[in-house]
């Protein structure tokens, strides 16, 4: 037994590290260089530009800077659902993202935008101007969870002795100082000195193809020039465009440390860049961080290539608004078809004298169908290795590969040669889901951030890292799968006499601690919030696994010690360069230096958000109640099924304890966390119902299936997962 245990643990550890090795090779590109202006800057905000619309017959001069410049897209979205140019110029201000002023929601898919609030014009007196109602206006961006310094960037200059220039209504509101007061100001772009001061942001009105290239031609040789579109005004929400070109700017793809994807910054990022123009001014306390370069010898690879993600996330967002819906309809028609028809084909075949084996054929299409729904999730992830976008219909093309993937995992779970292990199909389908997700986070969260189940950047969700979604779908593989492994494990050990006990809690461990490092670790998961999830529940996987009773005392030094860990990795981030800290430290350093407690804030505000945003949203505290009564599985005629499989397959009631205790912490840890528990269960439920019907034939079908253990280890298999903090028990170990 245990030469095989480490067998299969060498066989597992050499598959996982080998795929990752080669992910790496596959993704390498060339050091990032920092982006470092010379000579005077121009900041040049063009309205809703986006490279899927730029040829160079439409804006020649901005394409031919795209095959010399770095290019990339700007994520635009400013705490609210559409972004427009008051609070775009707001954030270039600050050097920090806010979303002071109202605006419209989002753009549903097919839809046209809500209006902008207009641009308000600042008084000009001479060549200066100002803004009457700016004290209000920084007041109410103290009012907003994260508060930020408006005016930052103007008052840095004036602190450093050096001017801005705006040019445009819009432009002034970006070089306001603290005061609202704009030493340089002309109203029309057409108006500007482009030698006047060593900064000059110009904000265009209308996309002018004649006024562009006209302003280009008059701005020096040795200036660093930066053309972007900062905000989506009167377009739907999209990746928006940038391109820099100057004197040592290398030509390559746009990226930072704030994004950590290729191709990509945020309006933030630029800001950022903006400020180093004054000189001795330390980095904000914001999540700006200075733009970097992937640079390439491909003239036009870098255009392409954000092109390209443009195009990726822009379609697969208009197919996510309805696909997640209808996959949660699809899947739960599919349960409770199969459920009808497995308990009216039961009664019939009792009625009529017939043998269940007859109903092989139907079990394992059924299994197999479930299956497939399990694995729609990590589907979503696996389709961005293909480029769908490219194809005539790309909305088709998206959905077909998601289910042409889903039913490949289905089919390697049930036609391996796993299949005679009652539930070794299971085991595989969730292992993938599990990979899926650890192998993309550790190597950038590249399929995250174009999925339709992904990070949604465009639409205010996270750059990096693991979002809950794919928190959802790695926690919840990865403890049910350790808890089929860990009762393997008790019920070979008990059937050979030497009980082995500490082999199940250490397979347990080999899952959870990687899982738990990947999630949590800065530079690959980020997430503050799951390992504050992930501890506790594998925590009581092991601990069951090992034999040792759950009491509340244990519960309570379990919950000490996951506060402390998560503690100290954030601090530990913390102490990092600011450059470099994820939201973690940025965290810490605003409880320690000002007090704030913006994240909490932020949690709570988020999942109220989205509990109220769709009327099926609510029902997420109600599948967690739902999870908890099959746990409990009260002598209730309907929940007869649920304990036998319980008994089918030990330990797998523990493993839904213990991903039901993740989901429950996971939803009021986590910003939005409203949707762990439905995707968590999205990728359970099919596999539970493919279980039922695998579990559910004839003597002849469960020995050609294999043995799961249950006659074996009766009293294991029919312990309630919960009879560990629900009836009294002595002291010390729970004995089988």
């Amino acid at each position: 037994m245990l030469r095989r245990w480490i067998a299969w643990c060498a066989v597992a550890a050499i598959v996982v590290l080998g795929t990752s090795f080669g992910i790496s090779l596959n993704t390498r590109h060339h050091p990032s260089v920092a982006i470092k202006p010379s000579g005077q800057v121009v900041f040049i905000s063009v309205p809703a530009l986006k490279w899927d619309s730029t040829t160079h017959k439409e804006h020649p001069q901005v394409y031919a800077m795209t095959r010399r410049g770095a290019v990339g897209g700007v994520l635009v979205r400013n705490y609210r659902g559409h972004s427009c140019s008051k609070n775009s110029w707001l954030t270039v201000s600050a050097v920090a993202r806010t979303g002071v002023f109202p605006g419209p929601d989002a753009t549903e898919p097919g839809e046209e935008p809500g209006p902008c609030p207009p641009i308000p014009r600042p008084l000009q007196e001479g060549p200066s101007a100002y803004f009457p109602t700016w004290a209000d206006i920084r007041r109410a961006t103290h009012n907003v969870n994260p508060k930020v310094d408006l005016g930052l960037l103007g008052s840095s200059f004036d602190l450093s002795d050096k001017c801005i220039m705006a040019a445009g209504p819009a432009a002034a509101i970006g070089a306001a100082n603290r005061t609202g007061t704009v030493r340089h100001y002309v109203a029309d772009p057409r108006q500007v000195d482009f030698n006047a001061c060593a900064l000059t942001l110009v904000s265009l009105g209308t996309p002018s193809a004649e006024l562009l290239p006209s302003l280009l031609k008059r701005i020096p040789d040795n200036a660093t020039v930066i053309v972007a579109g900062i905000a989506d005004d009167r377009s739907p929400e999209h990746l928006r465009g940038a391109v820099i070109t100057g004197p040592g700017i290398p030509h390559g793809r746009l990226t930072s440390l704030n994004t950590r994807q290729p191709g990509v910054v945020t309006t933030a990022d630029l800001a950022r860049l903006l400020l180093l123009q004054a000189p001795n001014v330390g980095p904000p306390k914001t999540e700006a961080r200075q733009p970097l370069v992937l640079p390439t010898t491909d003239v036009d690879g870098p255009f392409d290539s954000v092109k390209d993600l443009g195009k990726q996330l822009s379609v697969e967002y208009s197919v996510a608004q309805t696909f997640f819906l209808r996959s949660l309809t699809i899947a739960g028609l599919i349960l409770a078809v199969g459920v009808f028809a497995v308990v009216v084909y039961r009664r019939w075949a009792h009625r009529n004298s017939v043998s269940v084996q007859r109903s092989r054929p139907l079990r394992g299409l059924g299994a197999w169908i479930a299956g497939a729904m399990s694995s729609i999730p990590a589907s979503t992830f696996l389709v961005g290795l293909v480029p769908w976008w490219d194809a005539p219909h790309p909305g088709l093309a998206l959905t077909a590969g998601v289910l042409a993937i889903a039913v490949t995992i289905s089919a390697i779970g049930y036609f391996g040669p796993w299949r005679r292990w009652r539930p070794g199909p299971m085991c595989v389908i969730l292992g993938i889901t599990a990979l899926t997700v650890a192998l993309d986070v550790v190597h950038g969260s590249r399929l995250q951030f174009t999925s339709m189940l992904g990070l949604q950047p465009v639409y205010g969700g996270r750059f990096y890292g693991v979002g809950n979604v794919g928190f959802a779908m790695m926690a919840t593989a990865a403890l049910v799968f350790a808890a089929i492994l860990a009762g393997h494990a008790r019920v070979a050990g008990h059937a050979s006499g030497a009980g082995h006990r500490w082999l199940a809690a250490l397979t347990v461990l080999i899952v959870g601690v990687p899982v738990i490092i990947v999630d949590g670790y800065p530079e690959w998961g980020a997430d503050g919030g799951g390992p504050a999830a992930l501890l506790p529940a594998f925590a009581y996987l092991a601990m069951n696994a090992g034999g040792l009773k759950v009491t509340w005392q244990r519960v309570a030094v379990i919950g000490s010690s996951t506060a402390g860990i998560v503690a100290l990795v954030a601090f530990a981030d913390y102490l990092r360069p600011p450059s470099y800290r994820t939201h973690l430290g940025e965290f810490v350093a605003g409880l320690l230096e000002d007090g704030r407690w913006g994240g909490v804030g932020q949690i709570v505000e988020g999942n109220w958000k989205l509990l109220t945003s769709a009327w099926y949203v609510p029902l997420s505290p109600l599948l967690l109640v739902l999870a908890i009564a099959l746990l409990v599985a009260p002598p209730l005629r309907w929940l007869r099924p649920v304990q036998r499989l319980w008994e089918s397959v030990p330990f797998l009631g523990h493993g839904l304890a213990a991903a039901t205790i993740c989901w429950t912490l996971g939803f009021f840890a986590n910003d939005s966390g409203a949707g762990i528990p439905p995707i968590g269960l999205f990728v359970l439920a099919p596999l539970l119902f493919a279980l039922g019907i695998r579990s559910g034939g004839s003597p002849a079908d469960r020995a050609a299936e294999g043995p799961a253990g249950g006659v074996r280890d009766v009293a294991l298999a029919r312990r309630s997962p919960l009879d560990g903090l629900l009836h009294r028990r002595r002291r010390g170990r729970v004995d089988p």
